[in-house]
């Protein structure tokens, strides 16, 4: 087998392989299918790049002398693993070297919505954001919307995202009410003033950089919120196209965030689009896509080689795409289907750019 293609992390605390070892194994196997071997190189604490190879019958990973594959599928499980300065210099090395990574690196959430910015607010609506403001802009801010998130920048699954509600007595210097998503339960803060919120999320962004956003106040499901996650991929003639597409339901009306791990429900297009949109939500459907392929090109034009994203929307009551987030490491999608396409599709992909390096 050719050994062209690989898997990128970094070590665990033995220094041994680490990251998502059930999803590497999967990647594996898929590779075996398509005819290919795919090892693993791991970054280790010590400066050193060495290979690993899944070996079946003993059900571990065994290091071998092998030579580092040519392109490497990036799956370094952290940002701060990432941004590690001995990890740095030994992407770096492997740059230098002449190897691809593809997926290089996590992008922020305020980097992401910048790209989006550039879309065609027609088809699209992106909800306005801030990066963390002095104490004036805050008050500005909350002047303008009636529901805020506020967002670290380098967080995922809904960790640490906070929600401000003005009530009716807010005039600018005014109260408001802080809630927070938190093991899967909505934590209320009760009524604070502007000082006090301030001054509580401003401790939090010296911990974590934080941004503001609007609530877009979306369409609702059963009273509940959902988000549309849609996992884009890059085809071996070079050009995205949406590898499939879930939709995840909030726990309950006061819910701020939809994610699986705070009781979020796994839930199907068909399921909720036809109970919305009756016989238009094809229409729906298909702007959905298209919305989809044009936030990855925007997204695949920032530096580097980029093969998947996940994205993050919701819709406006007549059905427009509002788009949240995206992901540059997508993580595991629950519905069966999607995450064994993803897999066949990523694996050509890597075998595509090994065909042209």
């Amino acid at each position: 087998m050719n050994d062209t293609i690989g898997i990128l992390t970094t070590a665990n605390r033995n220094n041994l392989v680490g990251g998502n070892l059930v999803n590497f194994r999967r990647i594996i196997y898929e590779a075996h299918r398509q005819g290919r071997s795919c090892p693993i190189l791991v970054l280790t604490s010590d400066g050193a790049i060495v290979t690993y190879r899944w070996k079946e019958l003993t059900h571990q990973f065994i290091r071998t002398r092998d030579p580092w594959p040519y392109v490497l599928y990036n799956r370094i499980p952290t940002r701060e693993r990432e941004q590690d300065l001995t990890v740095r210099q030994q992407l770096i090395d492997l740059a230098t070297s002449g190897r691809t990574i593809t997926n290089p690196r996590f992008l922020s959430k305020k980097e992401v919505i910048t790209s989006f910015l550039t879309l065609d607010s027609d088809k699209v609506m992106i909800p306005e954001f801030i990066d963390w403001p002095s104490y004036e802009d805050f008050n500005r801010f909350l002047c303008t919307h009636s529901d805020v998130y506020v967002k670290p920048n380098a967080k995922k699954a809904g960790e640490g995202i906070y929600v401000l509600s003005k009530t009716a007595k807010y005039d600018g210097l005014g109260t408001c009410r802080l809630f927070a998503q938190q093991a899967g339960q909505l934590k209320r803060f009760g009524v604070v003033t502007t000082k006090q919120a301030y001054t509580f999320l401003q401790k939090k962004n010296a911990q974590m950089d934080y941004y503001m956003q609007a609530d877009a106040h979306p369409l609702r499901f059963a009273k509940r919120r959902f988000d549309l996650r849609v996992l884009v991929q890059k085809r071996v003639d070079d050009r995205f196209s949406v590898t499939g597409m879930g939709i995840r339901l909030a726990k309950a009306p006061e819910s701020i965030t939809t994610h699986v791990p705070n009781g979020g429900q796994v839930k199907s297009v068909q399921e909720i689009l036809p109970a919305l949109f009756s016989l238009a939500w094809p229409s729906i459907d298909d702007a959905i896509h298209q919305v989809s392929l044009d936030a990855a090109d925007t997204l695949a034009k920032l530096p580097g080689i980029w093969s998947e994203f996940t994205l993050d929307m919701g819709l406006t009551l007549d059905g427009k795409p509002i788009l949240y987030e995206a992901n540059a490491k997508p993580m595991k999608f629950d519905e069966r289907k999607i995450e064994q396409l993803a897999k066949q599709r990523i694996v050509e992909r890597l075998i595509a750019l090994a065909s042209i390096t």
